[in-house]
C-alpha cells in the first residue's frame, strides 16, 4: 500500500488546543494584497525567507474585505499527510483560511515571541486557496531570527510531523 493509500483506521490526529469561538479575531476589512505584507525584510513581520512555491502560488493573490474571524487550533499528534487532517476537521469548506488571517497573527508574533504561534522551529499550518484557486497547507516556522513561509498543494505533502500546529475556521 503507498503512503497516500494508507488508512486512518478511525485514529485521532488532532488535538484541540484552543479556540477563539467566543472572542472573535477582528480581521481590518478592505482589500488584502499578498505581495504587499509578505516579503523577506518587511516593517511589521520579521520574515527571513519566502519559498519559491509560496512566491509562486501566492503572491498574485488579492483577498476581499473579511470581517472577523472565529478559528480554532490543534496540535498533531502523529504524523499525516494533509487529507486525512482535513477529513478529521470536517472537510475542505471547514479548513480554508485566510492569507490575511495568517498574516494577522504573524503579527502578534512579529519577532517570534510567544503566542497562539509555535515558535520552537515546528510548523504552523494553514489550509489557503492559492491565487489559482487551489488549496495549500501553507506552513510558518519561527527559525531563529524570522519567519519561514512556504506551501504545498494539499496534494504534494510528504505529510507533517507530531507536535505542528494546525488551524481550521470554527465554522
Amino acid at each position: 500500500m503507498g503512503r497516500r493509500e494508507k488508512k486512518n483506521w478511525g485514529l485521532k490526529l488532532l488535538s484541540l488546543v484552543g479556540s477563539t469561538s467566543e472572542i472573535f479575531f477582528s480581521v481590518p476589512g478592505g482589500k488584502f494584497a499578498v505581495s504587499d505584507h509578505f516579503k523577506a525584510g518587511s516593517a511589521e513581520v520579521e520574515i527571513s525567507y519566502i519559498g519559491d512555491n509560496f512566491k509562486n502560488r501566492f503572491l498574485g493573490l488579492v483577498e476581499g474585505k473579511s470581517d472577523a474571524v472565529c478559528f480554532s487550533f490543534y496540535n498533531l499528534l502523529k504524523h499525516s499527510v494533509d487529507q486525512p487532517i482535513i477529513q478529521e476537521l470536517g472537510g475542505e469548506s471547514k479548513v480554508v483560511v485566510t492569507a490575511r488571517l495568517l498574516w494577522e497573527l504573524l503579527k502578534t508574533q512579529n519577532n517570534g515571541q510567544s503566542g497562539i504561534l509555535l515558535t520552537n522551529g515546528y510548523s504552523n499550518i494553514f489550509y489557503i486557496c492559492d491565487s489559482f484557486g487551489v488549496l495549500c497547507a501553507v506552513f510558518v516556522r519561527w527559525f531563529g531570527s524570522g519567519w519561514v513561509v512556504d506551501t504545498y498543494s494539499v496534494m504534494d505533502s510528504d505529510g507533517w510531523y507530531p507536535g505542528y500546529r494546525i488551524f481550521s475556521r470554527n465554522s
